[in-house]
């Protein structure tokens, strides 16, 4: 990561082998690497026996089933590459599972065993090394977020102790100057706070410590009214406009804070991709047993390819205008996480005439009933 000193910071990791080792049982005992048909059902554990080792020779994971080579001979092997550790896996099948495989037992030539085991081991290889990969984007990802977010909180706080500090030394003339000083400081402990908010969500998220949505009862139409009065000072950062059209007595089942958080998350999200001075629109209309909020912007839009994408944590569009734009890609993660706890569904459209259209569709409570 170019620093702005004109040095280079590189990053590195360890993995504790214990902890590699469980990730190649959860991989190894997870899911189906054969059809059924040729497994008769039986789980990976009961036909296949697998051996890891490192570039030194320690294993790295061991089956408990493995055989005795000296009685055993019908081993794959395969070494990954230096950019995947050079990890060298061996796969047998296990004496006792050889009838699922060829009916008769073992034939006399071993060669038909060697080619399906061979072919296995293969399999297995790869799959091995689609994993690694996918770990390894992940991994990038999170590091870029780790960045994002450091970035964006030292934003603010660096705004916040500016105006502290010029408070503090009375460097301003008039009440007037005093008041704008009061102003902006408010806004980065909007902004900051909106941040730790996202970065919490987003923990939990992962951990899957979420739980169910408290479902108490809460008018979007007022909801949207103070988040869109909360959220003017940082729009006006960047010029930009929030035009609303709300019908009244919107009234839905959703945790209010929740409630809160996902408003802001799609203010922001329009603030940051659009061009400053653009205008955003901000629409509550209630519908046939549903609630449909629509926040839509004046940006490049969203392509057809990354409608679903934009869903995920840590993903960010790959257009140049989108990367220049700093953003740690878990806002709109949490959007869908509150949407779908509250029984409602996300979607985003590209209009004809340009931007994005984000649309939140969620359950109508009837107020009459208790």
């Amino acid at each position: 990561m170019p620093t702005e000193w004109g040095d280079t910071i590189v990053y590195g990791f360890t993995i504790d082998s214990a902890a590699l080792s469980t990730a190649f049982v959860r991989t190894f005992h997870e899911g189906s690497l054969l059809p059924t048909a040729v497994t008769a059902g039986r789980a990976n554990e009961g036909l296949l026996s697998l051996e890891v080792r490192d570039t030194t020779g320690r294993f790295l994971y061991r089956d408990a089933a493995w055989p005795d080579e000296r009685e055993w001979p019908f081993i794959a092997t395969e070494s990954l590459p230096p950019r995947t550790g050079g990890l060298v896996v061996r796969l047998t099948v296990q004496p006792a599972a050889v009838p699922t495989f060829l009916a008769g037992g073992l034939p006399r030539t071993p060669l038909p065993l060697l080619l399906v085991v061979g072919l296995l081991g293969l399999g297995l290889s790869i799959a091995a090394v689609a994993q690694l990969r996918r770990e390894g984007q992940l991994s990038r990802l999170r590091s870029d977020f780790v960045t994002a977010v450091s970035h964006e909180l030292r934003t603010p706080l660096a705004q916040i102790r500016l105006f502290l500090d010029t408070l503090s030394l009375g460097r301003y003339d008039t009440d007037a100057e005093r008041e704008w000083l009061l102003g902006h400081l408010v806004r980065e402990t909007t902004r900051l706070e909106h941040l730790v908010e996202n970065v919490l969500a987003i923990s939990r998220l992962e951990r899957g410590t979420t739980g169910p949505a408290l479902r108490e009862p809460a008018d979007l139409s007022q909801e949207v009214r103070a988040a869109v009065v909360a959220f003017e000072p940082l729009a006006a950062s960047r010029r930009a406009g929030l035009v609303t059209s709300i019908e009244s007595g919107a009234l839905v089942g959703v945790e209010r804070e929740a409630l809160r958080q996902l408003l802001l998350n799609l203010f922001d999200n329009a603030v940051k991709f659009g061009p400053p001075g653009q205008r955003i629109e901000v629409t509550v209309r209630a519908r046939d047993g549903q609630v449909e909020l629509r926040v839509k912007d004046q940006g490049p839009g969203v392509t057809a390819a990354e409608r679903d994408r934009i869903w995920e944590p840590y993903y960010r569009g790959q257009g140049n205008s989108v990367r220049a734009v700093g953003g740690s890609g878990i806002g709109l993660a949490i959007v869908r996480d509150i949407v779908a706890r509250a029984g409602g569904t996300t979607e985003v459209r590209s209009p004809a005439e340009g931007g994005a259209e984000f649309v939140i569709r969620l359950p109508r409570l009837n107020p009459d009933r208790p």
